[in-house]
């Protein structure tokens, strides 16, 4: 997710994605197969939505390659905005920054 920022720092949100089925206490959104496909994912994966990173897209080093590998529709991706913002207004989301 994009954050808004000053030009040419522009700040993002980095979730993880995983395979292993999240505990029970923790907020995650099960990706659905057909995103799975768009997304260039294979077998069951889970978004974390308590857990994310921060950074400057300009100058990440964790961020190798910029050309996408897959991505998500648009109806999907406003259910992890939604879920990620909600729980950010909330306070329960606490964004790590790595720059």
């Amino acid at each position: 997710m994009i954050l808004p920022s000053a030009p040419g720092a522009t700040r993002i949100l980095l979730f993880p994605i995983t395979s292993q089925a999240p505990q029970s206490e923790r907020a995650a959104l099960a990706i659905p197969e057909m995103e799975l496909r768009r997304a260039g994912l294979r077998g069951q994966a889970w978004l974390m939505l308590d857990d994310c990173n921060t950074d400057v897209w300009e100058a990440s080093f964790h961020i190798e390659d910029r050309a996408p590998l897959g991505r998500f529709s648009y109806a999907f991706f406003a259910s992890i905005r939604d879920g990620a913002l909600s729980r950010l207004e909330g306070g329960l989301l606490r964004p790590v920054p790595r720059r």
